[in-house]
């Protein structure tokens, strides 16, 4: 066996490879220093509050100076620092937002700078329709009770009339302009004429310029007006005109007017209002729309004091057009199920739609013009015109410069066209994989990470999805194949990490273990594909996960409290130095814990802001001395006493966690071809193992024969012969490890046990047996 890092297989075991594993469990496969036990928890903080029902956690990593962890449970929504000291949140708004039955699949996040959306996935969107907008800066003044008569051209002996409900109430004639004395007035002139006999007929009116403003009017009086040669002079108009260029260069301040564009299509109709001198583009009268921020994504924004800021965004309003030439967005009365981020657009998810902002605008959902199809205006889509499902759309995963966009039976891609715009969009139906609705896909550099995970099925499964740059099309392959009865179904939440190739997983139906899967490429080829589990001593239940950097941050339920922690997942703490890291969970270290002496009994106490009934571990260290194991006493769950004056040592205190590693059952494999064989007509009798490994300090392999008792053999670099190695000081080996077996290979049962607080290292392995064939292979 070249390797031990293969991890579990279900398969049959005359179907393995070699290297898999029956069972490992707290292990680190590593293509660069073989099989390990898995790093340690690293106790930050006990969380200073109880979770009814499950909590979920966001990472807030803008910079190396301000990390934070976001945690919402049970209504409620907490800050923390990396270290575990509690932020200050104001609340602007009430709590209500953050109610949820399982906050682990309701809540989402993106993060901005200093800005976090928060999702709630439960809440149906609203809105309001309907109302008067207010404007920026003066009124507005409906055409109900209006009519605007422009007098556009100053015509020689012409006549100038104004009918109210087909009687006229006024009438001029011009002069002929035949002479100084009968010159032709001007527009403006003609419009002062009109409305001196407008208002000697009794209607109200006045002249701005060439226009006439009559009010005072009922919604079903009509206006006319008539001029000579065909009534060009003159131009009529109340709530709406046919063309802008017919709007006059003046009239009463807040006017509105309709301007219609097509008149097939009601789509393209715009609404202007005379503001300050210039006509400028409005909203319809009472066409008034608004998001309630209530039921849309909140904000959690970090003050200039280190403090946070709970609260409503400020959604932009429908600034122009009206309900249906700037209709509401999609997800208006429905529940939003994903927000991201694209081409400096917020992005949402809703029923069967995508839905993109303004560019630049992350707060509006509205188009600001109708006049003009821009390229920045906000995009609302739907992805059924791609396929014949009905899927309602999951998640979005920006990928290179394309969004990977996951329904429940549909996978497509938004392609990147130079820019993204309503004159560029395109969206790609590309494959057909189920796809969990509740656990959002994970990016992982050069792939994309899924769940397949129904309330019907038994286990859970898990795929890696391959883009089109990478293969002729997109493609996914399930990556659990090797363990298809491993993850229960009920996935609560996963996480990756590509600087160390690793994803984990968690499953309700098992809420204290976490489920490892490692991989590795070179080039094309994948070389490693493994599975194992982490089990979590003095655990009954991991609320949420999350990698950052090379940490895997957990909330996790301790039987003292809900307490934050995390381990340090990096390949460096496994190199040829590192055989004497201190491996025990729940680790403290001398900032962490309360040490004093008693110089009469020679005797340090050490309290611990924890509680455990646990065994508990005390490992120190001086300039002289290395990873000396104490002989502990435990006054309490929360103290200990050890032997000596702990003051002035490098002290590490924890609680132990077993690695568990069983080989699969070895095969005599005969090469065929391109691969091999096992070979079925034969005995094999096992004499024994070697194992190689590296950096060890203790471990034990444990055998079982089938009819006997368990036979153990322990590897303890304490009593090495060794003349360097001072007494109590921990050192660790490079070497080979034999173990006998002496039995038929259906009947043994080797397993690999480190359950103390260093690690140990193996590499490859070599089962050494007698073979005899009852007949020759042809």
């Amino acid at each position: 066996m070249p390797n031990l890092i293969t991890g579990v297989s279900q398969q049959p075991p005359s179907m393995r490879l070699p290297t898999s594993a029956e069972k490992m469990e707290n292990a680190w496969p590593s293509v660069i220093t073989g099989l390990n036990k898995r790093m340690p928890t690293e106790h930050l903080a006990k969380l200073n509050f109880n979770v009814s029902t499950s909590a979920v956690g966001h990472i807030i990593d803008r910079d190396a100076q301000y990390q934070y962890l976001v945690v919402i449970y049970d209504g409620n929504l907490k800050v923390f620092d990396l270290q575990g000291n509690e932020k200050t949140v104001h609340f602007d708004v009430n709590k209500d937002y953050l109610g949820a039955s399982d906050p682990v699949t309701a809540f989402r996040f993106l993060t901005i700078q200093d800005t976090t959306f928060i999702l709630n996935r439960e809440v149906t969107v609203s809105s309001t329709q309907g109302y008067e907008p207010i404007p920026n800066g003066g009124t507005r003044v409906p055409a109900t009770n209006i009519a605007t008569v422009v007098v556009k051209q100053s015509v020689a002996n012409s006549y100038y009339s104004i009918y109210i409900n087909g009687v006229s109430k006024v009438s001029i004639i011009t002069p002929t302009g035949t002479s100084a004395d009968t010159s032709v007035p001007g527009t403006s002139r003609i419009a002062e004429q009109l409305v001196a006999g407008l208002t000697t007929s009794g209607v109200t009116a006045v002249a701005n310029g060439s226009t006439i403003s009559i009010s005072g009017l009922s919604a079903s009086d009509t206006v006319d007006a008539r001029s000579t040669n065909g009534d060009t002079a003159m131009k009529v108009y109340r709530d709406s005109i046919s063309s802008f260029s017919d709007l006059p260069p003046k009239e009463i301040e807040g006017r509105l007017v309709k301007v219609k564009g097509d008149v097939k299509t009601h789509g393209d109709d715009y609404y202007v209002v005379y503001h300050n001198g210039i006509w400028v583009e409005t909203a319809g009268w009472n066409q008034g729309g608004r998001l309630n921020a209530w039921s849309m994504p909140h904000l959690l924004v970090r003050n200039a004091d280190g403090s946070f800021t709970f609260k409503e965004s400020s959604w932009q309003e429908r600034l122009a057009g009206d309900i249906t030439s700037n209709p509401q967005p999609s997800f208006v009365g429905s529940n939003l199920n994903d927000i991201f981020l694209y081409t400096n657009r917020l992005g949402l998810l809703s029923n069967t739609n995508v839905i993109l902002s303004e560019a630049n605008k992350f707060e509006n959902f509205f188009r600001n013009t109708i006049a003009t199809l821009m390229d920045n205006d906000p995009l609302d889509f739907s992805v059924l015109a791609a396929t014949a499902n009905d899927d309602s759309v999951r998640h979005a995963i920006p990928f290179n410069k394309d969004l990977l966009i996951m329904a429940d039976r549909s996978q497509h891609h938004l392609q990147y066209m130079n820019y993204v715009g309503p004159k560029t969009i395109q969206i790609q139906f590309t494959t057909s994989f189920n796809c969990a609705s509740h656990i959002k896909p994970i990016n992982m550099g050069g792939s994309v990470y899924f769940m397949d995970d129904r309330y019907s099925y038994q286990y859970a499964k898990m795929f890696e999805y391959f883009p089109k740059m990478y293969v002729q099309q997109d493609d996914a392959q399930e990556v659990s194949d090797p363990v298809p009865r491993f993850m229960p179904q009920g996935i609560t939440f996963f996480t990756g990490s590509p600087r160390v190739n690793a994803v984990a997983v968690h499953s309700k139906n098992d809420p204290s273990i976490l489920y490892l899967y490692k991989y590795y490429w070179s080039g094309d080829k994948k070389i490693q594909n493994s599975w194992g589990k982490w089990v979590f001593p003095d655990c009954s239940k991991i609320h949420w996960g999350k990698f950052s950097n090379n940490y895997l941050y957990l909330l996790i339920q301790r039987s003292d409290g809900l307490c934050m922690e995390r381990i340090k997942c990096d390949e460096i703490t496994y190199d040829e130095t590192s055989g004497s890291y201190i491996l025990l969970d729940r680790l403290l270290t001398n900032s962490q814990i309360w040490i004093t002496y008693d110089p009469a009994s020679d005797v340090s106490t050490i309290g611990l802001p924890y509680s455990t009934t646990e065994e508990v571990k005390v490992i120190s260290s001086s300039d002289t001395e290395t990873n000396i194991v104490s002989e502990v006493t435990k006054v309490n769950n929360s103290t200990v006493s050890v032997p000596g004056d702990m003051r002035s040592r490098e002290v590490y205190v924890g609680i132990t966690y077993t690695f568990t590693f069983e080989f699969t059952q070895p095969y005599i494999r005969i090469p065929k071809g391109s691969g091999d064989v096992i070979s079925m007509d034969g005995r094999y009798v096992m004499r024994y193992l070697n194992l190689a490994y590296s950096n060890a300090t203790y471990f034990k392999a444990v055998l079982n024969l089938s009819g006997r008792q368990p036979w153990t053999k322990v590897f303890d670099a304490n009593i090495q012969n060794d003349p360097k190695v001072k007494i109590g000081e921990t050192q660790s080996y490079t070497g080979v490890f034999r173990v006998a077996l002496a039995g038929p290979n259906t009947d043994v049962s080797l397993t690999l046990i480190n359950d103390g607080p260093f690690n140990s290292s193996f590499g490859s392995a070599e089962w050494y047996g007698f073979y005899s064939p009852k007949a020759k292979r042809l």
